[in-house]
């Protein structure tokens, strides 16, 4: 996973965890090639905007499951 600024560092974002999202390389490297744009909602869903205005938004797996216990 690759850490991503939301609001871009060199435009003021902070490196701190209402900043940042964890993105795989090539979803990472699609943000910045596409040039989309991305908020971190409330709930942890990602919304995404394309710059012709389509938009979508991620839902996240919640915690892995746990791992099972053998008796």
């Amino acid at each position: 996973c690759d850490a991503h600024h939301i609001r871009y560092w060199r435009h003021g974002g902070r490196t701190d965890y209402e900043n940042l999202v964890l993105l795989c390389s090539r979803h990472h490297h699609m943000v910045h090639q596409l040039d989309l744009q991305l908020k971190l909602l409330p709930n942890g869903e990602l919304h995404v905007t394309w710059p012709d205005g389509h938009e979508r938004n991620s839902h996240p797996r919640g915690a892995p499951p746990k791992p099972r216990t053998r008796h």
